[in-house]
């Protein structure tokens, strides 16, 4: 299944990215023509931020993670 590129173009790609979250209930920290910055909560109770960034046709995703722990002894090796 082909995806339609028109969708993430220019301004289509703010309308795009809200019209989404709407539906999935993701808000909008930020967003132009060319980045969106959205926040999501996880089952773990943590709010996960993703920053969507199009260059192009061409979309590129990402989601900083880290690790935690209770302790410095639970940290492996």
């Amino acid at each position: 299944m082909a995806i339609d590129r028109d969708l993430f173009s220019g301004a289509n790609f703010k309308n795009t990215i809200k019209e989404y979250c709407s539906q999935i209930g993701w808000s909008i920290s930020d967003i132009n023509d060319k980045r969106a910055v959205l926040k999501f909560n996880m089952n773990s109770g943590n709010t996960q931020t993703l920053f969507i960034l199009r260059y192009g046709s061409t979309l590129e995703f990402s989601v900083p993670s880290g690790l935690k722990f209770n302790s410095d002894e639970d940290v492996p090796g």
